[in-house]
């Protein structure tokens, strides 16, 4: 297969995924050894189900491992959408290929954090 170098997002977090070799490589190191959590393990390798050659390298930045993890998954799933055609149904469908746009509200003046305003005071 040639090199492919496809982005997934979530958040401020950034995932490159790159056809290379005969395992998951995270930023270096096994997958399993990125990302400890079993949940985040599962979120991110959901996409390889649907996919013959999981030899893939992935370099992520950006943001906490919650959101990598689902930046890893987009990225993936891009991969199996054009290794097969046919997973883009399958991939839709559970998320995968849906990049998850949502931001931190800024705060605003005058207020706590975004919405929540300060403690009446009154004394």
């Amino acid at each position: 297969m040639t090199k492919l170098n496809l982005k997934g997002f979530r958040k401020t977090a950034t995932a490159r995924a790159i056809y290379k070799g005969n395992q998951m490589i995270v930023n270096n190191k096994p997958i399993s050894e990125y990302f400890q959590d079993a949940r985040l393990l599962s979120i991110a390798i959901q996409p390889t189900s649907c996919m013959k050659n999981i030899g893939i390298s992935i370099k992520v930045s950006g943001s906490g491992l919650s959101s990598q993890a689902q930046a890893v998954r987009h990225a993936i799933a891009k991969l199996a959408v054009i290794e097969n055609e046919e997973n883009k149904i399958t991939l839709k469908q559970s998320g995968a290929l849906i990049g998850d746009t949502r931001q931190v509200e800024r705060k605003k003046p005058g207020r706590y954090k975004s919405r929540a305003k300060y403690p009446y005071r009154r004394r």
